[in-house]
């Protein structure tokens, strides 16, 4: 269960095997009181946080753009916010790497941990050109890995070769990212403070050789 921030209702995610896709399709429902009811119907919910006591950020793939571009082989994270008080979940913003985790800051900011190429660490800053030109490549590319680092995969995650969490402040406003680590540093999650000033943050320095 996810809880509100003052504790009055939950989150949680129902997942249903579907053998035809090989896949599992996600919703998500609400504990409200005595009263457990469904947010969404789609399957397609992959996580879900809280933005204040009456709003819900969750990540999908809906739009026929979106689908494209993860079928080009972009790694967006793509977000939807459903008001609580009614309506259908909107498109919130888009965030151009796969997010590990996120949080509300108030307001329009957000803390995130996004995955870090540390042979491409400012990706996330170029052009939605230079990052479809260089999926595109990655993708031609795709029928061999070079790897350099012990362990350069991890269970649940994949090929983990030279990626690394970074840790960022996102602004729906202007849209811009603020990297606040980068470097070897990993992040491995966070918890935002109540008064949403402050983060602790647990990281570790992983070389080219992690340790024990």
């Amino acid at each position: 269960l996810n809880p509100s921030p003052a504790n009055r209702r939950a989150l949680f995610t129902q997942a249903r095997m579907d053998l035809e896709d090989n896949d599992y399709k996600i919703d998500l429902w609400l504990l409200d009181g005595d009263v457990v009811r469904p947010l969404t119907a789609s399957g397609d919910v992959r996580g879900a946080v809280w933005q204040g006591e009456d709003k819900i950020l969750f990540e999908a793939r809906r739009s026929d753009k979106e689908k494209k571009q993860a079928e080009a082989g972009l790694d967006d994270t793509n977000y939807y916010r459903l008001d609580l008080g009614g309506g259908e979940a909107q498109p919130a913003f888009t965030l151009p790497f796969p997010v590990s985790q996120i949080a509300w800051l108030g307001g329009t900011r957000w803390l995130v941990t996004g995955q870090n190429d540390l042979d491409h660490p400012e990706r996330y800053d170029q052009t939605q050109d230079e990052r479809e030109a260089a999926a595109k490549e990655e993708k031609e590319n795709a029928g061999y890995v070079v790897v350099d680092e012990i362990p350069f995969r991890l269970n649940g995650s994949g090929v983990t070769n030279r990626k690394r969490g970074r840790l960022f402040i996102f602004d729906e406003t202007s849209g811009g990212l603020t990297p606040l680590t980068g470097g070897t540093c990993d992040i491995n999650g966070f918890y935002v403070h109540e008064d949403r000033t402050r983060a602790l943050v647990w990281a570790n320095e992983r070389g080219s050789r992690m340790g024990l």
